[in-house]
């Protein structure tokens, strides 16, 4: 009778109709219950096995609860050496069960040898001895690592060396050991593995391989010898760890596969061998979730960095569960960490200790912090700081200086970035060649994608490299040469914006942008230079605009301005900073007396100083403020200021900017058909497709505010269909461009609304939660103000809305008056009386029809006669009003009143036909609500 088949996994062979388990030859005690829950989970070895399954598969009817489960599974655990050597056989899968992830092979019971390292039997192959070097360790569980796998095992079928190579931590080994044991069936004579790590010598390199293959050498010529015996076979080398020894491993390489055709090599280093025919491998980091990006549990589950986290925070705890509440903040932990397996398993064991959230706060202090790894981890793995120490004291003294140097940097540099902070003129360091050496040896990572090559640091070597420098006692001087040339860098792009798309720009510019923070931060600070702080501030920022950082740019620009007045500043400096200022301040803040000051401060500058360019930034703030507090006659002045201080013959983008001023201030001011033909000359006008010349410092793109303008005049004009799709058009272009700003004018002053007015309800729920998400985003209170007002306008036509939400407050004090004037557009119910007597005096002219009805309206309801003449009085003039605007919409609102006041009276054939009249003018749009209202109310009056 043939032996049973045994089953096998890393050192141990379970023969399970015996009730036998062995490590090697030695067999081991373990418990019925345990064995059973060993053999279950063995079978079913890959999957995922409920907890539930294994409770009925061991213990049967007998009512246990999971934590019996749990104490055998640790048991088991123990017994087996789970995670001693990194090597795992039992992971358990939140809220899902338990898997065996060791491989498992059968082989006959009786081969009490059987090893499945070991290479097949051939002639010439090594013995199976588990004690002889060169053995191939035991792969260990890995994540995210499979495609890496993949292309290494076929790349190595088309090349004689292939090297992993990446900076310490990030798995080189386990990754090469693992595609080892994928290939080493397809060669003859199997695989041999040297970790070179012990090595202190050069010449030790050839006797490692020779121990590990076997055979006697001649220690004056080793590699002749193992040349000779390597000759005729097939065998796969893997050579680990080589960067401390890199030319003796790279000539023994080269030697070896010019004299063993058959032989290939695996190496894993900091850098290349650099022999003939060598082919590369950069072992990536573990995908981890990006910035800023909102996650919940299962999209944190889906990158291999968090799972690692988490399994390996499990390991330490004993059954720790990522939580939907973690889940965003491991993800930033594993972002910071640069996705570097070491860094992250080394995070992962201080939760048992600080917590997940205490974690994330301490990691600005990773060095001191990442130090528990495993015991039987190499010495340079057991902490970070260890790490990092191996790889630094590897590089030659100039690599050194450059990479401490480097470490001011926060983010991508450029090569000449980089000569700009490392030379100090006590010494010409060859930066470039030292960059290169620093790629090259996994010091540095690089984008070589683009025009420009860009690097970085990765976070830890950033940290490790700063510390260094701060004890060489460099930082300070370091830190100012990194911030003088933050300062030419947006000198140079102040003057080659107009040269770019606003794409372009912000692509070569944005990038930069925590090197920019670091820099103002430094000049501001203790021992920095002030004027270059102001300077920074000011040049930059569009930047700052461009990436809807504004509410953080205020605060920059108000610290700017403090310094200003402590110590001279240029005054071309100054009008930027008081411009940008009022901006900012109108943004989040909303008008006020701040940026009043801050446009006036900025003109009376720049007419001081005879600069047009200011004068004109300065009059288009001034002119925002009429805009919002409902000065439309100033609005509408400040507009044709423009134009004289722009001349007759400015440059295109300050005549469309014109153009557009001219189009909000006449419709605001009530002239629709004037503002319709400034509008469509913007967008009519070539510039407005030529992205160079969009968005061009009035902070809206010139093409999306004329689309939100021309929309506003194309429903007030009667025109619905049309105002519709431009708006949509206005929200796609801003949210094609991604600038929020754009975003919230687009939807705030056009698309928003423009649904409510045509009854589009859908579409105003959908733009107000744009409206609301992107506001929210960018800390811009004034267009959250707008959200919130078209939310409350929302919830005041849906009961059950309401029911569920509280009702936001109606209005920020930062909107002003003309978010007032179009909530009472959208529902009568939000007028106050104060808004609708200004209508009646002039104000609000671009909706004071609408609001004169309003008015009547609840004349209409007090039920007097006088009461009712007035109003009847009221509506005539609106409609009169109307017909001089040309706004066709509110003619159509004022007449429909009319007539049902006349039909409540018995006197329907007054209004039948003035209603008539009206509609026959409307050429589109009848679908929309107040076209479908004005026929029901038709039909009515033709019955009656």
């Amino acid at each position: 009778m043939p032996d049973e088949t045994a089953l096998h996994f890393g050192p141990f062979r379970l023969l399970p109709s015996r009730r036998q388990l062995f490590e090697g030859d030695r067999p081991v005690a373990i418990g019925g219950r345990a064995f059973d829950l060993l053999v279950a989970l063995v079978d079913c070895a890959g999957d995922v096995v409920p907890a539930k399954v294994l409770l009925e598969r061991v213990w049967g009817r007998s009512v246990v609860d999971d934590s019996s489960l749990r104490v055998h599974i640790a048991t088991l655990r123990k017994l087996l050496g789970d995670g001693r050597d990194g090597l795992r056989y039992i992971s358990n899968v939140p809220l899902r069960g338990y898997c065996f992830v060791a491989p498992v092979s059968p082989a006959q019971a009786g081969e009490a040898g059987a090893s499945t390292d070991a290479p097949a039997a051939a002639a010439g192959a090594l013995p199976p001895d588990p004690e002889r070097p060169g053995r191939l360790p035991t792969p260990v569980r890995l994540l995210g690592r499979e495609a890496s796998i993949d292309e290494i095992a076929q790349r190595l079928g088309a090349c004689r060396c292939l090297s992993i190579v990446g900076p310490g931590g990030i798995g080189k080994t386990a990754v090469a050991v693992a595609a080892a044991h994928r290939l080493r069936e397809a060669f003859e004579h199997g695989a041999v593995f040297l970790d070179l790590t012990p090595l202190g010598h050069a010449a030790l390199v050839p006797t490692l391989l020779a121990s590990a293959l076997g055979i006697a050498v001649d220690a004056l010529r080793p590699i002749d010898a193992l040349a000779r015996h390597l000759q005729g076979r097939q065998l796969l080398v893997v050579l680990d760890n080589c960067e401390h020894l890199i030319d003796a491993t790279a000539d023994l390489a080269q030697q070896l596969l010019a004299r063993a055709p058959r032989l290939r090599l695996l190496a894993t280093s900091r850098e290349a061998l650099r022999v003939d025919g060598e082919l590369l491998h950069r072992l990536p980091p573990l995908p981890a979730p990006p910035a800023a990006v909102p996650l919940s549990l299962d999209q944190a589950r889906s990158y291999p960095a968090v799972q690692l986290f988490a399994e390996r925070a499990s390991d330490g705890l004993g059954g720790f569960v990522l939580q939907e509440a973690d889940a965003e903040v491991v993800g930033e932990i594993c972002r910071r960490l640069d996705g570097i397996p070491l860094a992250i398993e080394l995070a992962a064991a201080s939760v048992q200790v600080l917590g997940i959230h205490e974690l994330a706060s301490h990691l600005g202090d990773r060095l001191s912090m990442l130090v528990h790894g495993r015991r039987t981890a190499l010495p340079r793995h057991q902490t970070l700081r260890a790490t990092l120490d191996w790889s630094f004291d590897l590089l030659g003294p100039a690599e050194q200086s450059v990479l401490m140097r480097l470490s001011v940097f926060r983010g991508w540099f450029t090569l000449e970035a980089a000569d700009a902070v490392c030379t100090d003129g006590a010494g010409r360091l060859d930066v470039i060649d030292c960059v290169g050496q620093l790629v090259g040896k996994s010091m540095l990572s690089a984008d070589v994608g683009g025009e420009v090559a860009y690097y970085r640091l990765l976070e830890s070597t950033r940290a490790y490299a700063q510390e260094r420098l701060a004890a060489r006692g460099e930082w300070a001087a370091t830190a100012a040469r990194h911030a003088l040339h933050q300062q030419s860098v947006y000198l140079e792009a102040e003057a080659g914006r107009e040269q770019r798309s606003p794409g372009q720009w912000i692509a070569l510019h944005g990038r930069g942008i925590d090197d920019l923070r670091a820099a103002i931060a430094w000049a501001f600070g203790a021992g920095g230079a002030g004027v270059v702080g102001v300077t920074l501030v000011a040049t930059s920022a569009p930047l700052w605009f461009a990436l809807s950082l504004i509410g953080e740019y205020r605060q920059l620009a108000e610290q700017a301005l403090a310094q200003a007045r402590q110590q001279p500043v240029d005054a071309i400096r100054l009008m930027q900073l008081h411009e940008a200022h009022g901006h900012a301040l109108w943004h989040t803040r909303g008008s006020g007396p701040a940026m009043h000051e801050a446009f006036s401060q900025a003109l009376a500058l720049a007419e001081r100083n005879a600069a047009v360019a200011y004068q004109l930034r300065a009059v288009w703030g001034l002119w925002l403020i009429c805009n919002t507090v409902g000065d439309y006659a100033g609005s509408r002045r400040l507009a044709e200021r423009f134009g004289d201080i722009a001349g007759p013959a400015p440059p295109p983008d300050t005549a469309l900017t014109h153009d557009r001023m001219m189009a909000l201030g006449l419709h605001f001011h009530g002239e629709q058909a004037r503002a319709m033909q400034h509008a469509r000359r913007v967008l009519e006008h070539p510039i407005t497709v030529n992205h160079v010349a969009r968005n061009s410092g009035f902070q809206f793109d010139q093409r999306v505010s004329a689309l939100t303008v021309l929309a506003r005049i194309l429903w007030v004009r009667g025109l619905p269909e049309q105002a519709l799709a431009h708006a949509r058009l206005a929200v796609q272009e801003a949210q094609q461009i991604r600038h929020a700003l754009s975003l919230c004018y687009a939807i705030a002053n056009g698309a928003a609304p423009v649904a409510f007015w045509a009854g589009d309800r859908e579409a105003a729920r959908h733009y107000t939660g744009l409206l609301l998400d992107c506001a929210t985003d960018a800390a811009l209170d004034f267009w959250l103000a707008f959200g919130h007002g078209y939310r409350l306008a929302l919830l005041l036509t849906d009961a059950d809305a309401a029911a569920r939400m509280p009702a936001p407050p109606l209005q920020h004090p930062a909107a002003g008056q003309l978010l007032r004037e179009t909530l009472c557009t959208i529902d009568a119910t939000l007028a106050d009386d104060d808004l609708l007597a200004r209508a009646r005096l002039g104000g609000g002219s671009w909706c004071a029809p609408e609001l004169m009805r309003v008015k009547a309206l609840r004349l209409l309801q007090q039920g007097e006669g006088a009461c009712q003449a007035e109003a009847r009085q009221l509506l005539r003039e609106a409609i009169e009003l109307a017909r001089e605007q040309q706004a066709l919409s509110w003619e159509l609102r004022c007449t429909m009143a009319l007539a049902r006041c006349w039909q409540q009276e018995g006197q329907a054939r007054w209004g039948l036909p003035l209603l008539t009249g009206v509609l026959e003018r409307f050429t589109e749009g009848h679908d929309t609500a107040d076209l479908r209202a004005a026929g029901q109310l038709l039909y009515s009056l033709e019955a009656g």
